[in-house]
C-alpha cells in the first residue's frame, strides 16, 4: 500500500510540475535569470502642467515723447530799447521821406512813406508788435496797436497768414516776401501810421526811427542801403 502511494504520489507530483512548466512556457515567462534585454521600461507621458512654462517676452517699453514747449515767436532782430521789433532783416533800401521822383511806385507826395528792407523772396515777415489785423489785401496787412496809438503796415508779400480781425503777437509771421521778378529788389515795405491811418497819406505816417530806435529816415540821417541792422540802430549795444 505504502509503495503504491509513494510511486503514484511521485508521478502525480511530476505531472503537476510538468503542468506548471507548460503553463509558464505558454505564458512566455522567461526561463532562468532575467537579462537586461528582457527588462521592460515603463514610460509615462509628461503632462502639460509638468512642462516648463514657455517664457513670455517682456514687451519693450516705448518712451512717450515729451512735448517740446513752443517758444513765443520772436522776430529776427530788434535794436536795443526799441518799442517795435524789425519785421525783417536784410538790406535797408528806401528810407522814410526819401525823395522818389521818377520812381513808378512813388506816392503823390513825392517821398517814400516807410522803409524798405530787402531779403530773398519767400523770407518770413514778422509782426513788429502785438495787435489786431485791421486791413488785409492780397499783398499787404495793416495791424492796429491800440496801446501805442499806432498801426503798422507791411506790403509786397505773398501767402499772407493772418486775416482781418485776428489777433497777432510780436514776432508772429504775417506773410512771406513776394518774388518781384528778375533783377528786382525783393523787399517788405514797412510803415508806421497813426492808429487808423493809411499808408497812402503822408500825413497819416510816422517816422519809424523813434519806434525802432534806428536811423531809418532822412531826418535821422540814415544811410540808405546799409547792409547790417547794427548800422541802422542808434544804440548798437
Amino acid at each position: 500500500m505504502h509503495k503504491w502511494r509513494a510511486r503514484h504520489g511521485l508521478q502525480a507530483t511530476a505531472l503537476l510540475v510538468a503542468a506548471a512548466w507548460a503553463v509558464l512556457l505558454a505564458a512566455g515567462a522567461p526561463v532562468g535569470a532575467a537579462t537586461p534585454q528582457n527588462a521592460v521600461t515603463l514610460r509615462f507621458p509628461i503632462l502639460a502642467r509638468d512642462s516648463p512654462p514657455t517664457p513670455t517676452a517682456t514687451p519693450t517699453a516705448t518712451a512717450t515723447p515729451i512735448p517740446t514747449a513752443t517758444a513765443t515767436p520772436m522776430p529776427p532782430a530788434a535794436c536795443p530799447g526799441a518799442v517795435l521789433a524789425l519785421p525783417r532783416t536784410g538790406w535797408l533800401g528806401w528810407v522814410y521821406r526819401q525823395p522818389c521822383a521818377g520812381d513808378g511806385g512813388c506816392p503823390a507826395s513825392g517821398v517814400h512813406h516807410g522803409i524798405d528792407i530787402g531779403s530773398p523772396a519767400g523770407s518770413p515777415v514778422y509782426a513788429a508788435y502785438g495787435g489786431i489785423v485791421r486791413l488785409r489785401s492780397s499783398v499787404g496787412v495793416n495791424i492796429r496797436h491800440p496801446e501805442l496809438g499806432i498801426s503798422t503796415y507791411y506790403t509786397h508779400m505773398s501767402n499772407i497768414t493772418v486775416g482781418v480781425g485776428s489777433t497777432v503777437i510780436r514776432g508772429q509771421t504775417v506773410g512771406y516776401l513776394q518774388d518781384m521778378g528778375p533783377g528786382q529788389f525783393n523787399h517788405v515795405h514797412f510803415s508806421v501810421l497813426r492808429e487808423f491811418g493809411s499808408d497812402l497819406e503822408l500825413a497819416d505816417t510816422r517816422d519809424p526811427s523813434d519806434y525802432l530806435n534806428a536811423n531809418v529816415s532822412i531826418a535821422s540821417g540814415s544811410q540808405s542801403h546799409a547792409r547790417q541792422v547794427q548800422e541802422w540802430c542808434r544804440n548798437p549795444g
